[in-house]
């Protein structure tokens, strides 16, 4: 069986690392924009913050969470929010008004091919 010398291994272990970044990036694991990551819910990721303020952000998060776009919101608080039908299909690429209303937008996003990010931004542009 034939040894790998060390440069080999080290120039593998650098693509290695670029497709998984890649890749992560590609599946919104790997996030640049300062959202939060799953286990900052369990503690991980914070630095040297304390148990009460974590409470306290995501407190706020729950109340931001109401008055914006976010991944669980549905197509009827799309439209308490003042979004219209012809809004949401602008920027969701295709008419809602077939679909029901506790639809989440997150999942018509996905199915449409189209980027979360960027379409959660344009809708939250244009709440009233």
């Amino acid at each position: 069986m034939k040894q790998l010398k060390p440069v080999t291994i080290s120039i593998l272990a650098l693509i290695v690392f670029a497709v998984a970044l890649w890749g992560g990036m590609q599946t919104e694991w790997w996030q640049l924009d300062g959202r939060r990551t799953p286990l900052d819910s369990y503690g991980g990721g914070q630095g040297h913050e304390s148990v009460i303020d974590s409470i306290e952000d995501e407190h706020t998060e729950e109340e931001h969470e109401d008055t914006v776009i976010s991944g669980s919101s549905t197509i009827q608080q799309a439209l308490d929010l003042g979004l219209t039908y012809e809004q949401l299909a602008t920027v969701l690429g295709g008419s809602v008004r077939d679909m029901r209303t506790d639809t989440f937008i997150k999942d018509i996003i996905t199915e449409r091919g189209l980027k979360f990010g960027i379409a959660k931004d344009e809708l939250n542009k244009r709440i009233p």
